[in-house]
This record gives C-alpha cells, sequence and structure tokens, in this order.
C-alpha cells in the first residue's frame, strides 16, 4: 500500500512537469481499467455458461433430415404451454392441415427470431432462433435460419430425451418422396404406401423383380469377392401408362424403402455424381424418361434443337464437337464417351454414365431407370452389363385386366364378371382401366359395355 501511495505522488509530480503525457498515460489508464471491468465479467459469464448449460443447434437447411427436425421442434414448442408467453411468431397454415386443429387461431403461429423460455422433464431450457448468416438461403431458396436450443445443466440425457420427444418420425403407412437437387437431396412429400398387388404386371415379372432385389440385399459380399460394383439397375421400359411409376413406388411400398427422385434436366456432370454419392439411406432411385434427355439420346435421334445445344454447350466446355469413330472391335469405354451429347444443364453422356457406374460408389443403391422409346437411347447407355435387367411393360391380356376389374369393383367377382362379360377383353393400358373407371365408377355395367372386345 505504501508502495502504490509513493506511486501516486511521483506521478503527480511527473504530471506538473509534463501535463500531456500524463493525460495519454491517464488516458490509457482510465481505458484499461473500463476494459477489464467490462470484458472480464462477460468473459466470466460465458465460462459459467459453458460449464453449466449444454446446448443443441438446428437448422432448416435441407441436408439430411435437418429441415424435418427443424420444424418438427417448431411443432412440438407451439404445442407446449410456455408457447402462449412468447411475444415473436412466424405464420405457417400448412403446418395444420387439421380442421380441428385450425379453430385455435395459435396453431398457426410457430416459434418467431428472438428467444424463447420453456420447461421440459423438470429442466429449464430457452432457445433462440435467428438468421443463419453465412449462408442466406438454403437449397430450396428458403430463407436459411437455425435454433439454438440451450438447457440449465450437464447431463446430455435429459437433451437426449427432449430430442426423442420432438424429433421427425416418418409415417409407417408413408413412403418418404425425396427429390434430388444440385448437390444434396430434400425430402418434399410423404406419399401412401400402394400395395404390391395393386399393380397388375405379368405376375413372373413382378415375382423375379422382388427375387431379384431380395437376393442383392442379402449377398454384399458375392459382389465384393468379385469385385462388382455393389449396385442394382433396372430399365423398365414400354410406352406411356403401362404402369412403370407405378411398379417403382409398389416395389418400395412393400420393401419398406423411400423412392428418390432425380431428374435429369436439372443436373450437370458434377450434380449428378454428388447425388448418386450421398442417396438417402433405404431409398429406391428413380429416374423416369430418361430417353427425353439429350445427353442419354441415340446421336442419330437428337433434333435439330438438341445439336445446337450439343454443339454449343461443348464449344463452351472447350470439348470437341466431332465424336470420332469406332474402330472395329473397340468398347464403348468412358474414356470415348466425352465427346458424346451434351445435354441441357451440362450433363453429358459421358457424366452419366461415370456417375452410374465410373469410380463413385453405390454400394446398396437400386436404381429404376424408365423409358417410352428404348430405340432413342444411346447404345453405351443400354448395352449388356449396364443394365441389369431391361424389362418390357406393355399392354394388360385379358385374365389380368379380369382381375384388375374385381379389385376395381369388389362386388364384380371373377363368377359374375364371366357371365356378364364372357367376350375375351382385348389388351388394355393399365392407365386406360383407370382412365375408364373414373367414368363409371359407380356403374359397373357401363364399364364392363365399355370394355374393347376381340373379335
Amino acid at each position: 500500500m505504501h508502495y502504490l501511495f509513493n506511486l501516486v505522488q511521483v506521478f503527480q509530480q511527473y504530471a506538473k512537469a509534463n501535463p500531456v503525457m500524463a493525460g495519454l498515460v491517464g488516458l490509457w489508464t482510465a481505458a484499461t481499467i473500463s476494459f477489464i471491468f467490462v470484458k472480464t465479467p462477460l468473459r466470466v459469464w460465458r465460462f459459467f455458461e459453458r460449464q453449466f448449460t449444454t446446448s443443441l443447434t438446428i437448422d432448416n437447411s435441407t441436408y439430411a433430415y435437418n429441415l424435418e427436425n427443424f420444424n418438427a421442434f417448431l411443432l412440438w414448442f407451439q404445442k407446449h404451454r410456455f408457447s402462449r408467453f412468447s411475444r415473436s411468431f412466424t405464420f405457417d397454415p400448412t403446418w395444420n392441415e387439421d380442421e380441428e386443429n385450425l379453430k385455435d387461431s395459435r396453431a398457426i403461429l410457430g416459434a418467431g427470431e428472438g428467444k424463447h423460455f420453456f420447461t421440459y422433464g423438470g429442466r429449464f431450457f430457452w432457445l433462440t432462433r435467428e438468421k443463419r448468416t453465412t449462408n442466406g438461403t438454403n437449397q430450396n431458396n428458403m430463407q436459411a435460419y437455425e435454433i439454438r436450443i440451450t438447457m440449465l445443466g450437464r447431463s446430455q440425457k435429459k437433451l437426449l430425451d427432449l430430442v426423442d420427444a420432438f424429433r421427425y418420425r416418418y409415417p409407417r403407412n408413408k413412403v418418404g418422396i425425396y427429390r434430388a437437387g444440385k448437390g444434396d437431396w430434400s425430402r418434399v412429400a410423404d406419399a401412401q404406401k400402394r400395395p404390391l398387388d395393386t399393380v397388375f404386371l405379368d405376375e413372373e415379372i413382378k415375382q423375379s423383380i422382388l427375387d431379384d432385389i431380395n437376393w442383392f440385399l442379402s449377398n454384399k459380399q458375392w459382389h465384393v469377392d468379385r469385385g462388382m460394383p455393389y449396385k442394382l439397375t433396372f430399365m423398365l421400359w414400354g410406352p406411356p401408362g403401362s404402369g412403370k411409376s407405378s411398379c417403382i413406388k409398389a416395389i418400395a411400398s412393400h420393401l419398406n424403402m423411400n423412392v428418390g427422385l432425380i431428374n435429369l434436366s436439372d443436373m450437370n456432370d458434377r450434380a449428378l455424381e454428388m447425388s448418386f454419392a450421398d442417396v438417402p439411406k433405404k431409398t429406391i432411385i428413380a429416374i423416369e424418361d430418361f430417353d427425353t434427355t439429350p445427353a442419354t439420346r441415340s446421336r442419330g435421334k437428337l433434333s435439330v434443337t438438341d445439336k445446337k445445344t450439343k454443339a454449343d454447350t461443348t464449344e463452351a466446355s472447350g470439348q470437341s464437337t466431332v465424336s470420332p469413330p469406332l474402330a472395329d472391335g473397340e468398347d464403348d469405354s468412358h474414356s470415348g464417351d466425352t465427346d458424346l451429347a451434351v445435354a441441357i444443364q451440362g450433363l453429358t453422356l459421358s457424366g452419366f454414365l461415370n456417375a452410374l457406374d465410373g469410380l463413385i460408389p453405390l454400394d446398396g443403391t437400386i436404381i429404376f431407370l424408365t423409358s417410352n422409346k428404348i430405340e432413342h437411347l444411346d447404345e453405351a447407355v443400354v448395352r449388356d452389363g449396364r443394365m441389369d435387367r431391361k424389362i418390357f411393360l406393355g399392354e394388360l391380356t385379358d385374365p389380368l385386366i379380369r382381375k384388375f376389374i374385381t379389385m376395381l369393383y369388389p362386388d364384380c367377382t371373377a363368377d359374375v364378371l364371366t357371365a356378364e362379360h364372357p367376350e375375351v377383353i382385348a389388351p388394355m393400358m393399365g392407365a386406360s382401366i383407370y382412365g375408364l373407371f373414373g367414368k363409371y365408377k359407380n356403374d359397373v355395367n357401363g364399364f364392363l359395355k365399355a370394355l374393347p372386345k376381340l373379335h
């Protein structure tokens, strides 16, 4: 203390002799003291906050299951009794399509930006919702937000119990429909499962597809031992309305799997490669009408517009616009595919083939591709070894049509149908039968009279 008193006296004498320097030293001293008193308590607070609280951050990005769980938490908090004390809200009536819920106007209000408080399991929590500054929008061009949930206490189990209470659970009676974007997958819908027996295909075809898939899922090591890629690729082809899409959905339903949609028109080479590399778990990939994409079409089948697009896109990418002829016996290897047709949005045939069976591992992936006209596809796409199964789906014949009718009209048994309609029914597309049923859904006799007959 005596030393400090002497120091003050020395400083006073120095200040009389050098007032300017003394002022600067005094200003520095005041700033230092202010810094200590302002910053130190904040740092102390943050230290204790880290030691005595536990936090969880979730956001509304479409990567993996983030968006579903983000919305699931908002719905959970919306129903919590503490939500009535919030003073910042978001408005989203699509959360509650149930008319009973909509009777309560609060049912469409969710937690808005700022802080909110609640309790769970005897613990005190608070949440902060704010805009993400690192990325203004997510892959679906929605405003990017994150929620930070903080719990008073260090028990991770309490936080995990909370997560288990609000996390999104996919309906067991639904098929998840995913869509590939340019860099990620998002779950866009939950579709009602379709029983396999409501898809009327040749029973041998239907059973052979299921047998192939079940064997594939049970024999990963068989592929590894033989150095074969562990993937299974089906190509369903046939005229429109033959049941290709219905078949994929019914098979996914039967196997308790989801469906991942890829639209080649929205893809470039890298985006397709990334989509194949990050397929959601338990998901069948569906690429429908892939013969309509210029990248996969035969060079002889490209329209004038597609050829111009090919030339423009290829020139812009610095590739040669002339495809060298193949020597006798030369294989359609990926190195030769580089100069083939280029699709709109930058997808090339080379990029498509490399994504399908190149270096990117597709472990356990099941892929269904559909085409209306197989003759429009490039030979490199449909050659043996690239497609594991090529299955034609066409018109239904009389036995399947009769089975179809008894499903649509439960009272119209096989015996009644034979008695009322003894003539052989002409082949029809499944879609045409559904169209006819829509017109005569309450008039089975009218339906039967409208059926085409073989003469």
